[in-house]
C-alpha cells in the first residue's frame, strides 16, 4: 500500500499539510500574544490605510535581499493564505 493510501486509510494529512497547519498555529500564537517574539520581527505590515478591508493586519511581501533566509517564515505563510483563500473562493464560488 503506498503512502498516500495509507493516509487517505487512516484520515490523516500529510507531511506538508501537518506542516501548513502548525506554521499556521505559530503565526496565530505570535499575533495573540501567546509567545515571546513580537510580529514585527517576523513580518512587515502594510502601513498604508487603505487596501486593508476592515483590519490593520495586512502583510506585505517583501523584496529578496541578501537577507531572504530572514523572511522566509513571512513567505511561507503569504503563500499558503493565498492558496487557502483562493480555494475557498473556488468552493463558495461552485
Amino acid at each position: 500500500m503506498s503512502y498516500k493510501e495509507r493516509l487517505h486509510k487512516l484520515k490523516l494529512w500529510t507531511l506538508e499539510e501537518r506542516r501548513n497547519r502548525q506554521d499556521l498555529i505559530e503565526v496565530f500564537t505570535i499575533f495573540k500574544g501567546f509567545s515571546r517574539i513580537s510580529p514585527e520581527e517576523l513580518f512587515h505590515f502594510d502601513d498604508r490605510s487603505k487596501g486593508t478591508k476592515g483590519h490593520c493586519l495586512k502583510l506585505v511581501k517583501v523584496r529578496c535581499t541578501r537577507d531572504s533566509r530572514r523572511h522566509f517564515f513571512l513567505i511561507i505563510i503569504l503563500i499558503i493564505i493565498i492558496i487557502i483563500t483562493t480555494t475557498m473562493f473556488m468552493v463558495l464560488s461552485s
